[in-house]
C-alpha cells in the first residue's frame, strides 16, 4: 500500500472538515498576516498537543491538514497577504 492510495479519501474527509469550519470561521484566514498565521497554527498546534498530552484528547488530524493547507497555500500565493 503506498500514501497516496489513500488521497481520495482523505481529500473528501478533509473537503467535509473544511466545509464545517468554513460555517464557524468563514474566510477569517484570508485576513491574516504571515507572522499571525504562523503564530496561530503554532497556538492551535500546541493546544491540540496540550488536550492530548493533559487531558486524553484524540488530536483532530483533519484539522492540523487544514491549518497545514492553509499554510501551504498562502505560501504559494503570496499575492493574498494583507501586509
Amino acid at each position: 500500500m503506498k500514501l497516496w492510495e489513500v488521497l481520495p479519501e482523505f481529500a473528501n474527509a478533509l473537503e467535509q472538515q473544511l466545509r464545517k469550519d468554513d460555517i464557524k470561521w468563514g474566510d477569517t484566514w484570508l485576513k491574516r498576516t504571515r507572522k499571525g498565521q504562523e503564530e496561530r497554527t503554532i497556538a492551535t498546534f500546541n493546544d491540540y498537543f496540550d488536550g492530548y498530552i493533559h487531558a486524553g484528547h484524540p488530536i483532530n488530524w483533519l484539522a492540523v491538514a487544514g491549518c497545514a493547507l492553509i499554510c501551504w497555500y498562502r505560501e504559494q500565493h503570496s499575492e493574498i497577504w494583507t501586509e
